[in-house]
């Protein structure tokens, strides 16, 4: 059996944690099985199918803060399980240290994965990209993306054309949305909807996912008399300033926030239009 490391920042309700766990329900695991070292201090709410799937979960710092410490516990963890034969990274231009470590713990073959093409708040962060961009490529024997902008992001334009170059689509269990179909009536009565558009949006609430824009669209409609309302799927920094903003545009009433929620299929089958204004993706 092979045993994969899955790197992340933790197994919380996210973009790139449900791509992985989609993934991971769907392997064969009598050959395949993943491994799972985040850095969340509390339990994720993905950690417990996990291991009942049968991940192993290892806990390391904070790469952010103690970079050296995450990097010694991480050989430490690869060392003491010769199981694990792969690494696969998925934070981004931190990918580097993760597969540098991966790599001086014996590892030999070391995934770099990228999951988005954000831009550089400054030009020394940009510098810095530069540097982790060409370590990254030299350091990885497998340079995986959702997609080809993704994937020039974070390796350039030159290795996205190599041999180790390889586009994963964001994989998903499609039953799970043509069974919700079937639920949709039912579910927009729960949700209190009558004859009103419901827009619909996912992701974690943030600057990137440009939710305010949303907000601003629905007080429009409002002023238009239309009938619409908005659901807004995921947690994040930004949610009180988000509820805030709803009070001060006097929307409440049309704005439902639901956290993080496991049946995002129930609420995409009750909506009209899907909306995602990303400033990035």
């Amino acid at each position: 059996m092979i045993r994969v490391l899955q790197v992340l920042s933790g197994l919380h309700l996210g973009g790139v944690q449900s791509v992985v766990m989609n993934y991971y329900r769907f392997i064969d695991k009598s050959a395949i099985q993943f491994d799972f070292a985040v850095m969340d201090k509390e339990k994720g709410c993905l950690e417990d199918e996990a291991v009942r799937l049968g991940a192993h979960i290892y806990r390391l710092p904070d790469i952010k803060e103690e970079r050296k410490k995450f990097e010694t516990e991480l050989k430490n963890i690869l060392r003491t399980h010769p199981e694990i034969t792969i690494v696969h990274s998925h934070l981004n231009f931190l990918n580097y240290y993760v597969l540098r470590a991966a790599k001086q713990a014996g590892i030999k073959r070391r995934v770099s994965h990228s999951h988005s093409n954000y831009k550089a708040r400054s030009i020394l962060v940009a510098m810095g990209r530069t540097i982790l961009r060409k370590l990254i490529v030299k350091t990885a024997t497998d340079l995986w993306a959702c997609s080809e902008e993704a994937g020039i992001w974070l390796y350039g334009k030159t290795a996205v054309k190599g041999k180790r170059f390889r586009l994963i689509y964001n994989a998903v269990d499609i039953d799970l949305y043509s069974k919700a179909l079937g639920r949709r009536d039912d579910f927009r009565k729960r949700l209190g909807f009558a004859d009103e558009k419901v827009l619909v949006h996912v992701g974690s609430l943030g600057k990137g996912k440009n939710q305010i824009f949303l907000l601003n669209v629905l007080y429009l409609l409002k002023g238009k008399n239309e009938k619409a309302k908005l659901i807004l799927i995921g947690g994040g920094k930004e949610e009180g300033y988000l509820r805030e903003q709803t009070e001060n545009l006097g929307i409440t009433d049309k704005v439902i926030f639901t956290g993080w929620i496991q049946n995002v299929c129930d609420y995409l089958a009750a909506g009209d239009i899907f909306v995602f204004p990303s400033l990035f993706e």
